[in-house]
């Protein structure tokens, strides 16, 4: 019997959270902040000095900072929902999920759809 299991990036930094209450540390030179900002359940994942990832319940907010590195690309794919990652080829980044390969901005999100996630590439203010 095969066992399927669903990462939903949000409970995943939840369950962390519980299991952390007051710890930011999370790996190598990447913190946590959460489960709020502003009064929204959302989770930071920054690395270094930039904030990399927002995690809402139902979208991923990505921002590379312009340090699109091996290690950026790591912490961003430890928090991906099951089926998407970020892959490189020749020097470009890209989107790898059921829809394909798609080429991705410094700055993207993921949302949650009826179908799964879907990519949107866009630059986005207040980062």
């Amino acid at each position: 019997m095969t066992t399927t299991t669903t990462q939903e990036p949000f409970e995943v930094l939840s369950a962390w959270r519980e299991e952390h209450p007051t710890a930011n540390h999370y790996a190598s030179n990447t913190k946590v902040f959460g489960p709020f900002h502003e009064g929204v359940p959302c989770f930071h994942v920054q690395y270094h000095e930039t904030v990399i990832l927002r995690v809402y319940a139902d979208r991923l907010v990505f921002n590379t900072g312009g340090w699109k590195t091996p290690t950026t690309r790591d912490r961003m794919n430890k928090f991906m929902p099951t089926g998407c990652r970020i892959i490189q080829r020749k020097g470009i980044w890209y989107m790898d999920n059921s829809f394909g390969h798609t080429e991705i901005a410094d700055r993207f999100d993921l949302v949650k759809t009826v179908h799964g996630w879907s990519l949107f590439n866009r630059e986005m203010e207040g980062w």
